[in-house]
């Protein structure tokens, strides 16, 4: 019963669909009412808000740069995550204000590796020097240089952990004025997060 030959003179090319032996006939259009046999599609969740930190709600004496910084959103289905902001002089940014696309920068993934880099320079400049130094002076440099290179790293976890934050630096903030502003997560299928809208008064 479940074989396209059964049904004779249906349309299996534009009209109708069908997996043999396991399901009945279904439209192709009814993209409502899935086939029997069809798995459900994996659902996508958006993003988590992203939580805004500076410059904080109310601030004010502010110049005409402003770098924003907010925490980073997560994705539930582990998404590529992109990021809008808006800031103008309406109290309704996300609806008024023009979308402006951040780049960010993981400044401590950047310090990690450039610690590790030390390191690994140390091990060299001692392996270089094997032959032509007394063995005590070779491994004093080594651990010297070792210790140098860990200490870096560490600099660049605690960065991490204090800060993991997002930044925008605006130019073009104008005097006396009270600015809005707010943050959208965006993962790459479509869905978005906006984030609340803080204000700032600039001097």
């Amino acid at each position: 019963m479940r074989e396209q030959a059964t049904f004779s003179g249906w349309d299996f090319t534009a009209v109708w669909s069908i997996d043999e032996s396991s399901s009945y006939p279904w439209l192709r259009t009814n993209e409502q009412s899935p086939h029997p046999g069809a798995q459900p599609a994996a659902q996508n969740n958006p993003p988590s808000k992203s939580e805004l930190v500076f410059p904080a709600n109310g601030q004010t004496g502010l110049g005409s740069t402003v770098t924003f910084k907010w925490r980073p959103a997560t994705d539930p289905n582990g998404d590529t995550i992109s990021y809008d902001i808006y800031y103008c002089l309406d109290p309704a940014p996300l609806t008024h204000c023009s979308a402006r696309q951040v780049a960010s920068f993981d400044k401590a993934r950047n310090t990690f590796y450039a610690g590790f880099g030390y390191a690994g320079l140390g091990l060299i400049l001692a392996g270089v020097i094997l032959g032509t130094r007394p063995r005590k002076m070779m491994l004093l440099l080594l651990a010297a240089m070792a210790i140098t290179g860990i200490f870096v790293i560490s600099c660049g976890n605690k960065e991490s952990n204090d800060e993991g934050l997002l930044t925008y630096k605006a130019t073009d903030i104008n005097a006396a004025k009270t600015y809005y502003w707010a943050i959208v997560a965006k993962d790459d299928k479509g869905e978005a997060t906006a984030s609340d809208v803080w204000s700032f008064v600039s001097e």
